[in-house]
């Protein structure tokens, strides 16, 4: 599947279609579900939900694409410099002061 096509699935479609072809990866290394959950330190039921609904938590998301290889995909397209930054610090005080004008 080509990145102009994923453009049109939805999250959960993308998710499946990850989970298809860790499964595929998996399958070309020869391993079975269980040995390839135990060498990522993932419970065997997790990864067999994730092969199946392509659910999983994004930390152990992570792991599987490490375990593959991967785990580098996650930045590509991702312009994080172009992302403004808003301090803390302001965020922090704006929250106080509203938590002080709520108690009055």
């Amino acid at each position: 599947m080509t990145s102009h096509e994923l453009i049109f699935l939805t999250s959960e479609e993308v998710a499946m279609e990850i989970a298809k072809q860790i499964k595929e990866h998996r399958i070309l290394l020869g391993q079975k579900q269980v040995d390839f959950a135990k060498k990522m330190g993932i419970p065997y039921a997790t990864y067999q939900l994730f092969e199946r609904t392509g659910k999983i938590s994004f930390v152990r998301f992570l792991t599987i694409l490490a375990a593959v290889g991967k785990k580098d995909l996650i930045f590509k397209g991702l312009e994080l410099d172009d992302v403004e930054v808003v301090g803390i610090q302001a965020i922090r005080e704006s929250q106080d002061k509203n938590r002080r004008q709520r108690v009055r």
